[in-house]
């Protein structure tokens, strides 16, 4: 691998494991590492660590009704 792929790969780590200690807030690191570490755009870097940070949630909700016995019809 290049020293490219080596730093991206480092603050991917990075920004997942504050992630997972600190259970939220990723986007707060991730911004400034995409920002002055990686030199991507401002629009660029909002909107990968809005996808990166918001996709769990959003998956969240389609494994429940996946997993849900619907008995009944919705009202």
């Amino acid at each position: 691998m290049d020293t490219a792929t080596l730093l991206i790969v480092a603050c991917g780590l990075l920004v997942g494991a504050s992630l997972g200690l600190t259970g939220g807030g990723g986007s707060i690191f991730a911004v400034p590492l995409l920002l002055y570490g990686l030199s991507v755009p401002v629009g660029t870097a909002m909107g990968l660590s809005l996808a990166t940070v918001d996709s769990p949630q959003d998956l969240g909700p389609c494994y429940v009704c996946a997993m849900a016995r619907w008995n009944g019809p919705l009202v």
